[in-house]
């Protein structure tokens, strides 16, 4: 139980947990709206979508903890990033719901 107190304090950790809750609840809503829920297909976007997104990132994060010099950015960098992939797993779930009208659009463009 110490263990993930422990694990509870680290501010990346309580993020992960939180965006997967945001971005799940709003995933589940749209899935029972369209009327195809299942929980296989959770599982599915557990294991295909989340933790094959999050894993490689949070492996760089754990081993680069710790670490000083010019690479002491990696866990940042890793952090970011992991950052970044669960906000964007909440804007699509938002978006499968129609709940994105509130949100800017892209304003990326293709160069070339």
């Amino acid at each position: 139980m110490e263990l993930v107190r422990e694990l509870w304090a680290v501010p990346l950790l309580q993020f992960i947990v939180y965006s997967i809750l945001a971005g799940l609840i709003p995933g589940v809503l749209a899935a029972l709206k369209r009327g195809d829920f299942s929980f296989a297909l959770l599982g599915d976007w557990m294991r295909n979508k989340e933790l094959y997104l999050l894993l490689p990132y949070l492996v760089v994060w754990v081993l680069a903890q710790g670490v000083d010099g010019p690479f002491s950015a990696i866990p940042r960098g890793a952090g970011a990033t992991v950052e970044l992939t669960l906000l964007s797993s909440i804007y699509n779930a938002l978006r499968d719901l129609g709940l994105d009208g509130w949100l800017p659009e892209s304003r990326l463009t293709k160069v070339g």
